[in-house]
């Protein structure tokens, strides 16, 4: 997977140059290790992460090695009306994870780079969404091998104020990591009640898929239990982002019955009653 770097909307290098990069910013300004750049180097006005606006990546917890996932970035900051991101994925040795796909080429390219330098996801000049309170930038990651471990997000945006220049932009950074798993499928987001969690199909054979959403990244326990209270499948346990997420539970190896997965966040726990028919 490639990294998704930082947008530097407006960059200017020359004083006639007008919004420099609304096409797209420089590769690598995303906050990659081990310079980690970012555009507060030429929009640095403000600190980054220092405004009122969000920057949302929501990214799958966990991996199935060669699974294209449909991913997006939302960018958001009242008041300003232009908009640009960069992406990439690396390895934990900072080599590019896996393969980023551009699936909206009217609003995103791709910076197809020759080792070691990964890819980088960006916004075109159509992309900037010129004029709006608001920007989504959709694509398509396909995961890497068997073997290649966590993998970590770089994202950047860019939430600019549409003067041409680089003061009075904001710039906005997020990282997130996405373990390698065993047999489970993360997918797209979904709606969902925070907290709350749910599966279609109920009844399920083989598989059904769990869903459930968060307000702020928090760490979980996501298990399921047989009706002696035994547990017999582990899903998941550790960092999850914000957003909404769906796991796939495997049914093949169980016994037809009920059964209960059981969701634990920090603030709280939410049980599903599954039924598995064979």
């Amino acid at each position: 997977m490639k990294s998704f770097g930082l947008v530097c909307l407006g960059l200017m290098f020359l004083a006639s140059m007008t919004f420099a990069f609304s096409n797209g910013p420089p590769d690598a300004t995303c906050g990659i290790p081990p310079a980690n750049v970012n555009c507060t180097q030429c929009h640095n006005e403000f600190g980054v992460n220092s405004g009122g606006g969000t920057l949302d990546f929501s990214a799958p917890v966990a991996y199935s090695p060669g699974v294209t996932y449909d991913l997006s970035v939302n960018l958001s900051d009242a008041g300003q009306t232009r908009w640009g991101f960069e992406l990439a994925v690396l390895t934990s040795g900072n080599n590019q994870a896996g393969t980023l796909v551009v699936s909206d080429p009217v609003n995103t390219q791709l910076s197809d780079n020759l080792e070691p330098m990964p890819d980088f996801l960006k916004q075109t000049s159509d992309g900037t969404y010129a004029g709006t309170a608001s920007a989504t930038w959709n694509f398509q990651w396909t995961a890497p091998d068997v073997g290649t471990g966590t993998v970590t997000f770089y994202v950047a945006g860019n939430a600019a104020d549409q003067d041409g220049g680089t003061q009075g932009d904001y710039i906005y950074t997020v990282q997130g990591t996405s373990e390698e798993g065993a047999g489970v499928s993360w997918e797209a987001p979904v709606p969902l009640t925070p907290n709350v969690l749910t599966n279609y199909p109920n009844p399920f054979n083989p598989s059904t898929t769990l869903t459930f959403s968060l307000n702020q990244p928090d760490n979980i326990h996501l298990v399921v239990y047989d009706i002696t209270g035994r547990q017999v499948v582990f899903l998941w346990e550790g960092q999850v982002l914000s957003g909404a997420h769906r796991v796939t539970l495997d049914g093949s190896a169980l016994a037809s019955g009920i059964y209960f997965a059981q969701l634990s966040t920090s603030t709280g726990s939410s049980v599903r009653v599954l039924n598995l028919v064979k």
